[in-house]
């Protein structure tokens, strides 16, 4: 009898460890140059950023025992240094360690899963940055791997489909084809600039649709990764104060290109989570969308409140 116990024990207690694990991606906005901001109020956001992430107990990295939080465009010394310092006082491990590794791509990934490989892959081909994949293989803790992707990409306009951008989205298709296979579990998140409802008001062709549905997506399919969607808001707002005024240099290189001083494209989800089919997901939401008190040269909302990053973040708790 109690041989038979334990061999039941032996099958299901397995099965009772595989842990809940928060997946987040979150662009963060950070992008500063020259002494300018190129997405405003860059320094000011900072510390609430920093709150947000790590000392609310509402973040989305405490939605499970488990977490991994993908980071884009955090090109600046300030918040690198923040970055690092409030997720190794949490004993959290931390990807690029060193802002040298990071300046020329923005993107930086944090979890309190065991690493097994760490690597970043840039993009054969970029433009005025070098963006790329930040991979990293996790232990979880249960005799199985997650393999991590956080990426982001270039765009595509009103008018055609961006040559960078489709290969961007190319090499990511491939890399998943070469590294998915040595892990048991896979998620992949990031800034992909396109989506199933991004359009621009003065549409001329559906360029970031066409490439996301009839691209993208399928050939995630075949490497048995779902989209986390449905849902309930956008993760790009034209009326977030931080896209509708934005700083004079991003106004005068948009006037310059479409002759417009208002914003082409509307509101639309172009951050993404895709994770393994085989995968259940617990939750999913927007994130990282509250406004706080923050005073920043006008643009601020009538209430004086101000959004953390002109993208909001997407998170999916996951039951491996």
């Amino acid at each position: 009898m109690i041989l038979r116990i334990a061999l039941v024990l032996s099958f299901f207690l397995p099965t009772l460890c595989w842990p809940h694990v928060s997946v987040t991606t979150y662009n963060m906005g950070q992008l500063s140059s020259w002494g300018l901001d190129f997405v405003a109020c860059t320094t000011e956001r900072v510390e609430p950023q920093i709150k947000a992430i790590f000392k609310d107990k509402n973040s989305p990295i405490y939605k499970s025992e488990k977490f991994v939080l993908f980071i884009q465009e955090a090109w600046t010394w300030k918040v690198f240094r923040a970055l690092k310092l409030a997720a190794e006082k949490r004993g959290f491990k931390v990807y690029p360690r060193k802002f040298e590794l990071l300046k020329n791509n923005g993107q930086m990934t944090i979890t309190n899963l065991k690493p097994l490989e760490i690597a970043f892959h840039p993009y054969t081909i970029d433009k005025q940055s070098n963006k790329g994949m930040l991979y990293m293989k996790l232990d979880l803790g249960n005799g199985k791997t997650l393999g991590a992707l956080n990426v982001h990409t270039s765009y595509s306009t009103a008018y055609r489909a961006s040559a960078l951008h489709l290969v961007h989205l190319q090499e990511i298709t491939k890399f998943i084809e070469r590294f998915k296979r040595n892990t048991d579990y896979f998620v992949l998140g990031g800034d992909f600039n396109a989506g199933p409802d991004m359009e621009y008001k003065y549409q001329q062709y559906d360029a970031a649709k066409i490439i996301w549905n009839e691209g993208f997506v399928p050939h995630m399919k075949e490497h048995d990764l779902k989209l986390v969607d449905s849902l309930e808001k956008k993760t790009w707002e034209v009326m977030n104060p931080l896209v509708r005024d934005p700083p004079f240099i991003i106004q005068f290189s948009y006037f310059f290109w479409n002759l417009t001083l208002t914003w082409d494209q509307i509101d639309s989800t172009i951050d993404h989570v895709f994770v393994s089919e085989s995968v259940d997901v617990i939750s999913k939401g927007v994130v990282f969308d509250r406004p706080v008190k923050l005073s920043c040269f006008g643009r601020e909302d009538d209430d004086g409140l101000l959004p953390l990053s002109d993208h909001y973040g997407v998170n999916a708790v996951l039951k491996i």
